[in-house]
């Protein structure tokens, strides 16, 4: 307690966005995920390099079709090769990403009318360090009935590209104006350049189960 008081507001976002922080009172598989949301069991889903992309792709268009306005999926894999160093598996996640997920998502989205589709990984895992890092994540945001700007989604691809706060991309996604309760953008910037890190984070390798 007595530390906490003597932290500034940029050590506080800091330590809120590091890897494992939660304010749940008990810890579960879905501490402090999903607010307001159902969860999807997809038989074969796992959080490792093993899972069932396809079945994870056709669950969410399932659930689309029956008029669920927003679909999550999540694959771990990427992540979990990360915190492995395995260059070679994390390759291997981001294809089959492309290979079993999007290639047939795109089509049975188009067969449903318009969509909006972001992807983005949540955080960087790099693979030299095996764990979470703060840095700016690129993010692709798709309309099926806007032309965009082509280009290369990834880190290289996007570097010169504007960085927009996280807590804003929902709005973009809804095409909507952001709350006038936002953060302001010199916060922003504060979770760019910044790499405290708190004496008390003694798990900063820890992942997500």
């Amino acid at each position: 307690p007595d530390q906490s008081a003597r932290m500034s507001d940029r050590e506080v976002f800091n330590l809120i966005f590091l890897p494992g922080f939660s304010t749940a009172e008990k810890v579960t598989n879905l501490s402090g995920r999903g607010v307001g949301m159902d969860v999807v069991e997809v038989e074969g889903a796992t959080g490792w390099y093993a899972t069932k992309y396809g079945n994870k792709r056709d669950a969410a268009l399932a659930k689309l079709a029956d008029d669920c306005d927003l679909f999550v999926i999540h694959v771990e894999a990427t992540d979990e090769a990360g915190h492995a160093g395995d260059v070679g598996a994390k390759v291997e996640a981001l294809e089959n990403w492309d290979r079993r997920i999007l290639a047939d998502l795109v089509v049975g989205l188009d067969a449903q009318g318009p969509w909006r589709l972001p992807l983005s990984p949540d955080h960087p895992t790099p693979a030299a360090l095996k764990t979470h890092t703060t840095e700016p994540v690129p993010y692709l945001l798709v309309d099926s009935e806007t032309e965009g700007p082509g280009g290369v989604y990834s880190e290289a691809g996007v570097a010169d590209a504007p960085v927009l706060a996280g807590h804003r991309l929902m709005a973009e996604l809804l095409q909507r104006e952001p709350d006038e309760d936002d953060l302001d953008d010199d916060l922003d910037d504060d979770f760019l350049d910044d790499d405290w890190v708190p004496d008390f984070a003694d798990d900063a390798d820890s992942h997500e189960a």
